[in-house]
């Protein structure tokens, strides 16, 4: 298993998809603040570290589900077209251990897209303010550590459908339409079916925007933790049995 994960990590490491994304969630999140910075008028209070961090976290849900779409697509759907699943899966090891390994490099392949630019960024305006006492220490390291826990839950929702798909350009459309319209379907329709509406409010669509809140009750913690949890346990089994059952061509 452990010789498994290395190669689908040195894969990782190479995938110049991946890097681009990185690059460029970078490059943007150094600019970002920059462009606040500059933009701050004279006679108006400045944004501290810590709202700055918040604002950045809340429009990170997107930068975390359009990432897991990108690389979904690039890393796991073209290894199909190109043929090299087809030699994987003719490699000797059971198909269980294959599709855990590459979900599991994927989702921490997800986890770096995802904390660039929350870190990149903050870190940044923390040096410009030179004011790093106003983030408080638990607040930061609960978020960041919310932003891995949900980029693993999409991360398990992009490995399945991009096995389903099995092509990139199908599973990123796909992903994007899904992430995107996720929020209006489920709310729509819990409206009518308060399961909907109940099964929404434990999801991980709904619950990533509640990252960059501060103050939580003890219920809530738990919430935001179990449910991106179960999430991906659920949508990586349910990625191993279509992996098991497919064809690969």
């Amino acid at each position: 298993m452990s010789n498994v994960i290395k190669a689908e990590w040195f894969k990782l490491r190479k995938d110049l998809s991946f890097r681009t994304l990185l690059l460029c969630i970078a490059a943007a999140a150094i600019v970002y603040p920059l462009l606040v910075i500059m933009d701050h008028t004279a006679g108006e209070p400045e944004v501290t570290s810590l709202e700055f961090m918040q604002n950045v976290l809340a429009g990170n849900a997107y930068v975390l589900k359009f990432s897991a779409a990108l690389l979904a697509g690039f890393f796991i759907s073209s290894e199909y077209s190109t043929g090299v699943m087809k030699c994987i899966a003719s490699s000797g090891n059971s198909r269980i251990r294959l599709f855990a390994a590459k979900l599991l490099v994927f989702t921490v392949g997800t986890a770096l897209l995802a904390l660039t630019l929350p870190v990149v960024a903050t870190a940044v305006m923390v040096i410009a303010n030179g004011d790093a006492g106003s983030l408080p220490l638990p607040f930061v390291l609960r978020a960041l550590g919310f932003t891995v826990l949900y980029a693993a839950g999409f991360a398990g929702i992009a490995a399945l459908f991009s096995t389903l798909l099995t092509d990139s350009g199908k599973s990123i459309g796909f992903l994007f339409i899904l992430f995107l319209l996720a929020d209006s379907l489920f709310a729509g329709a819990g409206g009518f079916i308060p399961f909907i509406g109940t099964l929404y409010d434990y999801s991980i669509f709904k619950l990533v925007n509640n990252v960059p809140i501060m103050e939580r009750s003890g219920g809530q913690l738990s919430a935001m933790v179990v449910v991106p949890v179960v999430w991906f346990l659920m949508f990586g089994a349910l990625g191993i049995l279509a992996f098991r059952k497919k064809e690969i061509k």
